[in-house]
């Protein structure tokens, strides 16, 4: 290898690119404008300027779920950081791949009100599942590699990279592009010691199941194991039920998808059963339903985490492994067992039940005029929009109308969501970031009018790029997650929650993107048509009733939360 002397900013791009960066999300800087020189013209990395650091963020998270590498971003301190801290929680809270660099005041003016001056590593703390913190210049070629290999390691999480401005300008030694050594992964070793006997204890329980039920978190998916999953669901001819995350890990029109927690009828399924094998999860609150959904005393608990194993419902037995390992284990011992789980009949009976009232409802609404039922949108999105296509959504009520029957996922990693922090204004910038990472797919971001109004910014940064973005707003007028509450919880005394009629359509073209407005069912369906061809950005705006309540909310609500 030939040393080379260059300055630390190429040493930063040089590391970035060697280590397979393609794009670079974040907004120019004073304090990082020598590394963002460098990217004029670059033939491998592509600067993806956003119009506030939040949308940088989770535009970055967006492509790592859409692609499985960490989104990288390069923001200047102190508000530059601040901003961007949103995403780092919600990357966290979801365990998704980034590295987020953060310039930082130089040692020698801290502590004397220097322009951006926060402590960033006090600050990013909490946020991050790591923090590399550069010294001297030449550590940068080795810290970035490092940073790329742990946002993508068990539990995978954001990792921040914190360096001093005033480096970018100094020279450092043998880290030229094409001699910069990338870090390899290290390969997954946790489960490759399966403890035995807590996998005999399983399948005992497993065995002995008169109603046993399998539960499918995002472990399943991240272990690639969806085949394993439905081979041991059908050898048990047990129903599945999976976590918001692990949607379509089995395809959900299969005769044994029984949906996830919040959609009716899965209360009672929870109760019937005898036996619980869950695979791959933390069991949050809003999966959930803030604890109560009703699950056996004889819980088989699996995951490569072994914190999880722990948290939230207690079990008769933890296993602690790679969740596609455990299901190929189990496979290997169970061939050929056919018996019926007592749960496959009212299972399927719940699944008759939901596909009448999904045919009798859509048929009901078939010549509503607008404003239309929001399920009517859901469905009519999901029956336009490809198998393979990505949906992003928010913490709002427009997301739970795709936590419903009528809203079908059957392909895993399919719908983005800030699960845990339930982050409104997530969508848009994660729809752009999964648009760069998967493209020639058709990527929909499913937003309420109250999560749009706090990132219009990014549908200017979607249009100046020109990325093939689909816009769907719910707009009712509303911040109506929080409108039904104050309806039923206290007692009709509104506050805080009327955001009045905006014409986003009008909004959209504004910023240089087509928009739509939708007058009718008919035109509803053209213009959801027109927008995934995934040609061009386009924003289409459809006016919705706030007063249906979705399942979840529905649920929500009867339970006093």
């Amino acid at each position: 290898m030939t040393a080379t002397t260059v300055t630390v900013a190429q040493a930063l791009i040089d590391a970035l690119a060697v280590n397979g960066v393609r794009y670079l999300y974040g907004i120019p800087g004073v304090h990082t404008l020598l590394p963002y020189d460098l990217l004029y013209n670059h033939q491998q990395i592509t600067p993806i300027v956003t119009r506030h650091e939040a949308g940088a963020g989770f535009a970055a998270d967006g492509y790592a779920r859409a692609t499985g590498n960490p989104g990288v971003c390069l923001v200047v301190p102190g508000p530059g950081t601040t901003n961007l801290a949103t995403a780092a929680l919600v990357a966290k809270s979801d365990s998704v791949p980034l590295v987020l660099i953060t310039a930082s005041v130089p040692a020698a003016l801290e502590g004397r009100y220097a322009i951006h001056e926060l402590d960033l590593v006090s600050f990013m703390r909490p946020l991050v599942k790591e923090q590399i913190v550069v010294e001297r210049p030449e550590e940068i070629p080795h810290a970035i590699s490092t940073a790329l290999v742990s946002a993508r390691g068990e539990p995978s999480g954001p990792v921040h990279v914190r360096l001093p401005y005033d480096f970018f300008g100094k020279w450092t030694t043998g880290t030229s592009e094409g001699h910069v050594q990338p870090v390899q992964a290290v390969s997954k070793t946790a489960g490759d010691d399966l403890n035995v006997t807590a996998l005999e204890a399983a399948l005992a329980l497993i065995r002995n199941a008169r109603a046993p039920l399998i539960y499918a978190g995002q472990g399943v998916v991240r272990a690639g194991a969806g085949k394993a999953l439905v081979a041991l669901a059908e050898a048990l001819n047990a129903p599945v039920m999976t976590s918001n995350k692990a949607r379509g890990v089995i395809p959900e029109d299969h005769p044994l998808s029984i949906g996830i927690p919040s959609m009716a009828g899965m209360a009672a399924i929870g109760r019937e059963a005898d036996a619980c094998l869950a695979l791959g999860t933390h069991f949050n609150e809003y999966t959930t339903l803030t604890w109560k959904l009703p699950l056996p005393q004889n819980l088989i608990r699996v995951d490569i985490d072994p914190t999880a194993l722990e948290m939230n419902y207690p079990a008769a037995v933890r296993v602690r492994g790679d969740a596609g390992r455990v299901l190929d284990w189990l496979l290997e011992r169970l061939p050929g067992q056919n018996d019926a789980s007592a749960l496959a009949n009212p299972a399927a009976a719940l699944r008759r039940q939901r596909a009448d009232a999904i045919s009798r409802f859509m048929a009901e609404q078939e010549d509503a005029p607008p404003p239309f039922h929001p399920r009517f949108v859901a469905r009519s999105l999901r029956e336009t929009a490809p198998a393979d296509a990505l949906f992003t959504s928010d913490g709002s009520l427009t997301e739970s109308w795709l936590y419903e029957p009528s809203f079908t996922i059957t392909q895993p990693g399919t719908i983005f969501v800030p699960e845990v922090q339930q982050t409104m204004g997530y969508a848009v910038g994660a729809a752009l970031g999964a648009a760069l990472g998967a493209p020639g797919r058709c990527v929909i971001a499913v937003v309420g009018d109250g999560s749009l109004a706090m990132t219009l910014g990014e549908l200017a940064t979607i249009a100046a790029l020109g990325v093939p973005v689909t816009v769907v707003v719910f707009n009712d007028g509303q911040y109506n997650a929080l409108r039904v509450r104050q309806e039923a919880i206290f007692n009709q005394r509104y506050v805080g929650t009327d955001l009045g009629a905006l014409d986003y359509a009008q909004v959209a073209r504004g910023l240089g993107m087509r928009g739509e407005k939708v007058t009718s069912a008919a035109h509803l369906r053209h213009c959801l048509g027109e927008a995934l061809s995934c040609n061009e950005p386009m924003l289409v705006d459809v006016p919705i009733t706030p007063e249906p309540l979705s399942e979840r909310y529905t649920a929500v609500i009867e339970a006093g939360g």
